[in-house]
Formats: structure tokens, C-alpha cells, sequence
């Protein structure tokens, strides 16, 4: 069988995992935000082993320098594609720099996050900057950070609302799961297609948490989206959480959604998923026909 045909599956997740998350507003919020990640863990790891193997391969059957690795299976390697291998290889090295390149930047952040903790003695902690954000800060400790601008333009319900929004955040640990995302995308860059979506589905979930501690929903969305036209454009969140510039489509999404009873997780979700899962696991029983391909073996 080709190469190609045995990295199908993979490729069949890969469209399945984005045609659910594309469609993941019509899903409960907090199970499409761990369905999203579980598709990016999968799909990375499993891309990544794959695309690992043929630069393996193609570099192994082009060196003598270089570990036969075939040797363990068979007595030859099979001659890799130059285009594969040479696009393996670069997947493989873009990872890799992409990889360390985020556990360098996450040592930092964990430094600068050190700092501020030990500058927020409080839970919430209001800043004197105009500019108006509000976002929490990573970690089991609760800390959000709220601007004085910010504060100034919204009313006592809906400052109660940003708050609720960020303590939703913090009670359901979504930094872990942006944490995951940050690594997994840079392992596998064709993972940052489920990106949005998880974000998306954090800010929902946490729309929900922020619904369910006010009690009305009505308010929720109202203040998501004025908060949304407030936002100063150069301000981001800079741990990734809070009320942050979001583009239109997600903000219009996660009113809508409030404007709604909560959702459900349909069938049809249940049946993506499994297809996601069936064709993961068909990829991870192919990886061992991929080696046979590769090196010769009967």
C-alpha cells in the first residue's frame, strides 16, 4: 500500500476535528472545549510520529552517516519520496524549534506571572490604566485583573458579570487547557486550525459560568457583547484569558448562545467524534504498516 493511502486516516481527522469544531457553537460549551483539545492532542501526537517516521526514513536511506533504523525489521530501507521526505523533515524540524521555542517562552511567562502574583495580594486587583480589559491570571491561585477604565465604563451588574466571566476561567483551570494548545500546535502546526475553536469554547464556557452565577442570561450576553465594542483594539489579554478583542463572528456567536437555553451535545456531535476517534486509532494501527512499507518488509 502507498504511503499516501496509509496516512489517510490522519488525514480524515484531521477534516472531521475541523468540521466539528466549526460547528461546535450548537454544542454544550464544555464539551466542545475538551472535545477540541482532545482532537488536537490526538492529531498532533499522531501527525507528528508519522511525519517523524518518513523523515526518518528519507534521511536514514539518503546518509550513511545516519542510524539505519530499518535494521531492527528488515535488512534494507525502501527508497523515500525526496518530496515527502523533504516535507516530513521540515514538519519535523519546524516542530521541534516551534516546541522549544514555547517551553522557553512558558518559562518566562511563568517568571513575569511570579511577579505579578506577588503584586495582586487580592483576588481582584484594579489597575489605573484607561485602557479597558480585564483578564485572569493562570495558575491555582484566582487572580483577575481588572482596569480602571474598564471598571469606569460598565455598570455595578455588569462589572459582576466581567467578574463572574473571569472566576468561570479560573474555577474550570482553562489555562491548562491553553497551556496544552500552545504546546500541541507547536509540536503540529496543522493543529492551530482547532485554535479558534477551543478559545472560542473556553469564552463560551465561561459566558455559561458567568450565566449561572448571575442567574440571567440576559444580562450575560448584553454585557459580552457591549464589552465587546468597549475593549480597547491594542490591549490582548496577556495570558490568553479575560475579555479580550475577539473578532465579530465569535462574539455574535457567544451572544446568541446566551440568548438561548443551554446547550445540549446532539448526536450528530457524538457521531463526529467517534469518527475522529475511529480514524485516530486507525492511523496509530497503520503506523506499523507505514514500517513495513518503509522498509521492506514482506
Amino acid at each position: 500500500m502507498p504511503v499516501g493511502e496509509l496516512l489517510l486516516p490522519l488525514l480524515v481527522a484531521v477534516g472531521f476535528a475541523v468540521a466539528l469544531v466549526s460547528l461546535q457553537s450548537r454544542i454544550a460549551a464544555r464539551t466542545a472545549a475538551r472535545l477540541t483539545l482532545g482532537f488536537q492532542i490526538g492529531v498532533g501526537c499522531v501527525g507528528f510520529l508519522s511525519a517523524t517516521l518518513l523523515a526518518l526514513q528519507y534521511w536514514s536511506h539518503s546518509s550513511s552517516f545516519l542510524f539505519h533504523w530499518c535494521d531492527f525489521f528488515a535488512g534494507s530501507h525502501a527508497p523515500a519520496d525526496p518530496w515527502v521526505g523533504s516535507a516530513a523533515s521540515v514538519v519535523v524540524l519546524v516542530g521541534t524549534v516551534r516546541f522549544v521555542r514555547a517551553l522557553l517562552i512558558h518559562a518566562r511567562a511563568r517568571r513575569e506571572l511570579r511577579s505579578l502574583v506577588l503584586l495582586t495580594s487580592s483576588a481582584v486587583t484594579v489597575t489605573s490604566d484607561l485602557d479597558m480589559y480585564a483578564y485572569s491570571l493562570p495558575g491555582s491561585t484566582q487572580r483577575t485583573v481588572i482596569s480602571a477604565g474598564m471598571i469606569g465604563a460598565l455598570s455595578v451588574d455588569e462589572q459582576a458579570v466581567v467578574l463572574a466571566h473571569e472566576e468561570g476561567h479560573h474555577h474550570n483551570r482553562h489555562d491548562l487547557f491553553l497551556a496544552t494548545e500552545r504546546y500541541v500546535s507547536a509540536l503540529f502546526v496543522p493543529t492551530m486550525l482547532l485554535r479558534r475553536g477551543l478559545k472560542h469554547a473556553l469564552e463560551r464556557w465561561a459566558d455559561e459560568h458567568a450565566a449561572g452565577v448571575i442567574g440571567d442570561r440576559t444580562l450575560v450576553a448584553l454585557t459580552v457583547g457591549r464589552t465587546a465594542l468597549l475593549i480597547s483594539p491594542s490591549v490582548e489579554a496577556r495570558f490568553g484569558l479575560g475579555f479580550a478583542p475577539t473578532n465579530p463572528f465569535s462574539t455574535t456567536q457567544r451572544v446568541k448562545s446566551l440568548l438561548q437555553p443551554p446547550r445540549r451535545t446532539p448526536a450528530w456531535a457524538i457521531g463526529l467524534a467517534g469518527g475522529v476517534s475511529a480514524a485516530l486509532i486507525t492511523q496509530v494501527h497503520h503506523l506499523d504498516q507505514v514500517i513495513q512499507t518503509l522498509c521492506h518488509m514482506p
